[in-house]
C-alpha cells in the first residue's frame, strides 16, 4: 500500500467521458492527471477499485451539472465522501 493514506479525486464530467485527477493529501502532496474513462458506473467502479487498493481514504469532488447526477448517486450508494463544485 502507498505511504499516502488519503487522496482527493477530481472529476470533470461530460456526457460521453469523464476525466479524473488525483491529489495526495498534505501541503507537499502530488497532483496529477489520472486519465479519462467512459461516463458510466462500471468505469467509475473500476477507477475506485484501483484507488481503493492503493489508498485507505478517498474523497471525491465533482463538477455539479446535468451529466453528473449519476456520480452523486453512485458515490452515496458506495459510501464515498464527496464534495460538489458549483
Amino acid at each position: 500500500m502507498n505511504e499516502i493514506a488519503e487522496i482527493y479525486v477530481g472529476l470533470d464530467v461530460h456526457k460521453e467521458t469523464t476525466a479524473a485527477a488525483i491529489a495526495e493529501a498534505g501541503r507537499q502532496g502530488e497532483v496529477r492527471f489520472w486519465g479519462e474513462f467512459e461516463s458510466n458506473p462500471a468505469a467509475l467502479t473500476r477507477l475506485f477499485n484501483k484507488l481503493g487498493n492503493r489508498y485507505t481514504q478517498v474523497a471525491v469532488c465533482y463538477e455539479a451539472g446535468p451529466c453528473a447526477y449519476w456520480i452523486y448517486r453512485w458515490c452515496v450508494q458506495h459510501q464515498i465522501h464527496l464534495r460538489k463544485c458549483p
